[in-house]
């Protein structure tokens, strides 16, 4: 899992890099793209697309790529043509409380954002992407996967911090 954040400096930048040098082909290359202030540009986000196979973004960061890349405007098509540009395995959109999706070459999955009570945001994206990884790994279908993920975040924004006790 790497994003464009970590990349800001050259000995960061070089390590990620080496990792992934020794990631086997077949592993999960997660790219978060976490687009803040200016530690991103076409170029970088670019190179780790494409040492990517899951790309996930925000609504808002794809506004920012759509442009950047020529993208079409329409999101679902938009989604697709990254999937494809990029060979990606999986391609993760989330709309914040109100839906997310998730691309693959051959299918889709939309799911609404449950409404609860929100009590902080912060580590939302991070558990979503993690539960998404941990049930693909298990043997989950598309959808189980990111309505598992999907629930995860919903758990998270009910409690305080980011790392909360999780019922068993």
């Amino acid at each position: 899992c790497f994003g464009t954040l970590a990349q800001r400096s050259p000995e960061s930048c070089a390590t990620i890099h080496a990792l992934l040098s020794y990631a086997r082909k077949e592993a999960l290359r997660f790219f978060d793209v976490n687009i803040r202030q200016s530690y991103y540009s076409k170029e970088l986000i670019a190179s780790l697309l494409e040492e990517a196979n899951v790309f996930k973004i925000n609504d808002e960061e794809l506004d920012l790529i759509r442009e950047m890349f020529s993208l079409s405007e329409d999101e679902d098509t938009a989604c697709r043509q990254l999937v494809e540009r990029y060979s990606l395995r999986y391609m993760i959109l989330t709309a914040g409380s109100r839906y997310s999706s998730v691309y693959t070459a051959a299918d889709k999955s939309t799911i609404l954002t449950p409404k609860v009570e929100v009590a902080d945001t912060v580590g939302a994206g991070d558990s979503f992407s993690g539960a998404f990884v941990y049930s693909i790994l298990a043997g989950k279908s598309l959808r189980e996967a990111h309505q598992t993920a999907v629930g995860t975040a919903a758990f998270v924004c009910t409690k305080e911090g980011a790392w909360p006790a999780y019922p068993i």
